[in-house]
């Protein structure tokens, strides 16, 4: 009887987590950085890969540190089979995949409340925020598969599973380098918290056996190592950190910026926050310290940097059903269809949204102006940072583009900050870059000036502009 219970729960829950998949893939949204993600991996497919610029003429030879470049190759070739519904297919499969690693990891307790499982994966609605095809959900995938391996070894000494976790690294130092220390971090703070052992008030810390100390700490100092092996070698174990020292990055990119209490659309991250700390203080069992040290680690880079939230979600997914009282509910799983059939009927009516929103083959720089560019073959070209990947797509060399890191680490982002908002030498930039040709955004400040000097419009559409310098 156990056994057939269990395959009746199999299908409401595969419908839920097939659906809600689904259902996020409604908010995709196509962003700059995504045209020339894909032009870099068709240039690594012809020319092998990238560890110099060549799609800017600013920096073009110097070194790039392409922390992403399997990502880069791995998605062109999905949109070689698949075209633009490689945009769909890679963030279904990543979100499915981690509800997933979710349920194998929690499995008893998924089977046994379905109520607050529903509610749980409903709050990961939280990924709307960052839904755009870009390498930041294979991190979410690795590091799903990161904690897995980790807790798995927590909860059983015997486990075999963090022995994966080397070859994880290896592949998420050339997948996205820039988060590849994820999984070497969690095996030391595991490690370190495993040492102590007491009870203070609801807080309880209990000691790993020497067996589990010593593989989190020999596995963690081999993925160490492991994040070397990429096209770039040790610069790749460094890069995380340097790269979130950069302020220039921090203060002017959007998504990098910290968490403000005061901008409303920053509040879900904070209701998701409350939601988790909630269940943990109300919970009648006492809190592991490993589990509040976890969750603290992801509220404190949600608070950060915007982009780090999802993080926060993907770690409580391992803990929050510690803590939860079963709870009955007639009917569930007819509601959990019911739910699921909702949202893939949702889903089906907004297809044509989703269908546009991926066939977009420009999101700033309409094609006349792409055309435009090309007949008149400028030498020097000043873009403003948004329009770049659009730029690139079409083979034209740009000024600056979503790669941030290489611009900043060269001086060149905080040039173009201010030659952008004429502050400080931007005159004397101006003269130093030489540009010929300005693409710039109408009513800007930067465009109001050029407005008034001796720079001719040659075209005009969709609210941007190409100036010549005379």
């Amino acid at each position: 009887m156990k056994k057939l219970s269990n395959k009746k729960i199999y299908i409401p829950l595969f419908l839920l987590f097939f659906s809600f998949s689904c259902f996020l893939c409604t908010f995709l949204v196509k962003e700059s950085d995504y045209f020339w993600h894909i032009t870099a991996g068709k240039y690594m497919f012809l020319n092998g890969p990238l560890k110099e610029d060549v799609f800017s003429w600013v920096l073009n030879g110097t070194y790039w540190m392409s922390h992403e470049w399997l990502f880069e190759l791995f998605i062109y070739f999905l949109k070689v089979i698949f075209g633009n519904f490689s945009m769909l297919i890679y963030i279904f499969s990543s979100l499915f995949m981690f509800y997933i690693i979710i349920y194998l990891y929690n499995k008893e307790k998924i089977n046994k409340n379905l109520f607050f499982t529903t509610c749980w994966i409903a709050c990961s609605l939280i990924f709307i925020l960052v839904m755009q095809a870009r390498p930041h959900f294979i991190s979410y995938l690795f590091l799903s598969l990161t904690l897995y391996f980790i807790l798995d070894l927590v909860r059983n000494e015997d486990s075999k599973k963090i022995y994966f976790l080397p070859l994880l690294t290896i592949l998420w130092a050339n997948f996205h380098g820039g988060s590849s220390n994820l999984g070497y971090l969690f095996c030391f703070f595991t490690f370190f918290i495993g040492l102590f052992q007491f009870k203070f008030e609801k807080i309880e810390a209990k000691r790993l056996s020497k067996s589990q100390l010593k593989k989190l700490f020999i596995i963690g100092f081999i993925s160490i190592i492991c994040t070397m092996i990429n096209i770039h070698g040790i610069k790749m174990t460094f890069y995380p950190y340097l790269n979130m020292l950069d302020k220039t990055m921090l203060e002017n990119i959007t998504e990098w910026a910290p968490t403000d209490i005061n901008n409303l659309t920053h509040l879900p991250f904070y209701v998701l926050s409350l939601i988790i700390l909630g269940i943990l203080l109300f919970s009648k069992k006492k809190i592991q310290l490993l589990d509040i040290t976890f969750i603290g680690l992801g509220i404190y880079l949600g608070l950060k940097s915007l982009r780090f939230w999802p993080y926060l979600y993907i770690i409580s997914s391992f803990f929050v059903f510690n803590y939860i009282s079963k709870f009955k509910f007639d009917n569930m799983k007819f509601i959990m269809i019911f739910l699921s059939s909702f949202l893939l009927i949702s889903s089906v009516f907004n297809f044509d949204k989703v269908y546009s929103e991926i066939n977009k083959e420009n999101l700033h720089v309409d094609k006349k102006i792409i055309d435009t560019i090309k007949e008149v073959k400028p030498k020097r070209l000043f873009n403003y940072y948004g329009y770049g990947g659009e730029l690139i797509y079409h083979n034209i060399l740009v000024f600056i583009d979503g790669r941030a890191d290489l611009y900043s680490e060269n001086g060149v982002f905080t040039d173009y900050l201010h030659i952008k908002n004429m502050q400080y030498d931007y005159k004397e930039l101006m003269n130093k870059y030489d540009f010929d040709y300005f693409l710039v955004t109408k009513g800007s400040t930067l465009e109001k000036y050029l407005r008034t000097l001796k720079y001719q419009k040659i075209i005009e559409s969709n609210g941007i502009l190409l100036y010549k310098k005379v």
